[in-house]
């Protein structure tokens, strides 16, 4: 949709004010509260349908993505996101629990620090890996402070991206050496696909 910035006069406006000194679309008369009203109105109806497009074109890259067998039968392949943010405690790691299935595999993984990690034992850095069902390292050496980040893409090729249990990520203090304090907020968002089992053929 090409959008053209509201002024007078406009091809989105219909002329139908109440401004009763103007004859025609087109005439040269200054334009009154009557008119601007109606501009106003058809750039509002206009946004609102530009951020209705923009909500399902977030849906359709960050929900879940469909494809059914093409026999239109049963099975499928879903694309998740899957979003969780862990506050630490005083211990020497943190469980980011995501609870992706086994048998997944795991597309990328992003990390942010919300709530800057602090340590009572001297602590300075934080390393990240998958826990449970595999065992890809993440980051490492990573700051305490706040803003924070990791963006991580996987060998989409890899037998290691498979999941072989239920996985979450582990986030430890100096590689597990120091400890942190209580009150940091470190949030994970992992992207994955998933094959759903094919129905049961019914029995005769």
């Amino acid at each position: 949709m090409t959008l053209v910035p509201a002024q007078y006069p406009t091809s989105v406006w219909t002329g139908l004010s109440d401004n009763l000194d103007r004859v025609t679309l087109h005439d040269d008369i200054p334009p009154n509260s009557c008119d601007w009203d109606q501009i106003v109105s058809e750039v509002i109806a206009t946004q609102t349908h530009i951020d209705t497009l923009e909500g399902l074109l977030r849906a359709e890259l960050l929900g879940v993505q469909n494809e059914a067998s093409p026999a239109g039968t049963s099975g499928a392949l879903k694309r998740y996101a899957v979003e969780v943010a862990a506050t630490a405690e005083e211990a020497t790691a943190i469980v980011i629990a995501l609870a992706i299935p086994a048998g997944a595999r795991v597309l990328g993984v992003q990390l942010r620090v919300d709530v800057a990690l602090t340590s009572g034992d001297e602590g300075s850095t934080w390393d990240a890996a998958f826990s449970g069902g595999l065992s890809t390292s993440i980051a490492t050496s990573q700051s305490f402070d706040i803003n924070t980040k990791v963006n991580l893409l996987l060998d989409a090729n890899a037998a290691s991206v498979i999941t072989t249990d239920e996985t979450d990520i582990t986030v430890a203090c100096d590689s597990g050496a120091k400890t942190f304090a209580a009150g940091g907020v470190i949030r994970a968002v992992v992207y994955y696909e998933a094959l759903d089992a094919m129905d049961d053929v019914a029995e005769e």
